[in-house]
């Protein structure tokens, strides 16, 4: 597991625990200082710098010397490897990986700098969803809802909608008291078509309403739309809604 940059356990459905990521500080620049992988004016330069500018910078260094994101990566390997070490973190300790991220569950992590090397916990979150190759990470004292692959710009256009209900649900899901219930009338309000209707567009990487417009059942895809007529509601319903009910029961 350690050598994977990228990492999930699909095993893992829905969880409600204590969820924390931790964040590895100045990720590229610590593995370059640590290893020698450039002169010094270079890292100097690279230190003068904001972190969007030297990711810039430095990605533009790997264009053209593979060796340097080999060593990266190795170094990522060995930074994690520590962290593992100093925390006595097992594999079953581990939602999550992002190359320079660990998602861990229920484990708290002491010793967070080390070798040249500093993590930070960046969120805690206390619950988690996998629902259509999407991880949804909740924290239900903050209200925040943090979702790893996907577009940040099209988090944004849901979020008043409905990404806002997902958050209710999850907020439900971690009182087991009438959450049933609960996910059902909203399944029905949604069915019925009684919800704003920016929440029937399509929570996937096109963003868009999908209409049913012919007799054929061809469809066509629409930045905007003002009325039900016709909308296809099946996209959210089927890959968001229903795998939640189905947790749940």
């Amino acid at each position: 597991m350690i050598d994977k940059h990228n990492y999930l356990n699909k095993n893992i459905k829905y969880v409600k625990t204590i969820i924390r990521e931790y964040d590895m500080k100045n990720a590229g620049l610590s593995i370059i200082k640590k290893m020698k992988l450039l002169d010094d004016e270079t890292i100097k330069y690279l230190e003068s710098i904001n972190k969007q500018a030297r990711n810039i910078y430095v990605g533009k260094l790997m264009q053209n010397d593979t060796d340097l994101s080999i060593n990266l990566l190795s170094g990522f390997k060995e930074a994690r490897q520590l962290f593992f070490t100093n925390n006595n973190i097992e594999d079953e300790n581990i939602l999550s990986i992002k190359k320079d991220a660990i998602f861990t569950l229920n484990k708290l992590a002491t010793n967070l700098k080390f070798d040249g090397y500093e993590f930070v916990m960046k969120n805690i979150y206390s619950s988690y969803i996998y629902l259509n190759k999407l991880e949804f990470y909740y924290n239900s004292k903050e209200n925040k809802l943090d979702i790893k692959g996907i577009n940040k710009d099209i988090i944004s256009t849901h979020q008043d909608y409905f990404l806002k209900d997902i958050k209710l649900i999850l907020k439900n899901m971690e009182t087991p008291k009438n959450n049933l219930s609960f996910i059902n009338n909203y399944r029905n309000k949604y069915l019925n078509k009684s919800l704003p209707i920016e929440c029937y567009r399509e929570f996937n990487k096109n963003n868009l309403y999908k209409l049913i417009y012919d007799i054929d059942n061809r469809t066509v895809n629409l930045e905007s739309c003002e009325s039900f007529e016709s909308l296809d509601i099946s996209y959210n319903y089927i890959n968001y809604i229903l795998p939640i009910i189905n947790v749940i029961i």
